[in-house]
């Protein structure tokens, strides 16, 4: 699998709110500095993306 096809398959899973680390679902959260995508087995997995 080359670099290209991970970056576009990890965008495509953010997309469908799939956690690319954990495939846990990705929820909508706030924080400090605005809201953000985290991985709903937090603190277990800690994955987040700006929206």
């Amino acid at each position: 699998m080359s670099i290209r096809n991970k970056g576009r398959n990890r965008n495509d899973a953010i997309e469908k709110k799939i956690c690319p680390n954990c495939s846990g679902q990705l929820v909508n959260r706030t924080g400090p500095y605005g809201n953000f995508l985290g991985c709903s087995n937090y603190p277990k997995c800690r994955f987040n993306s700006k929206l």
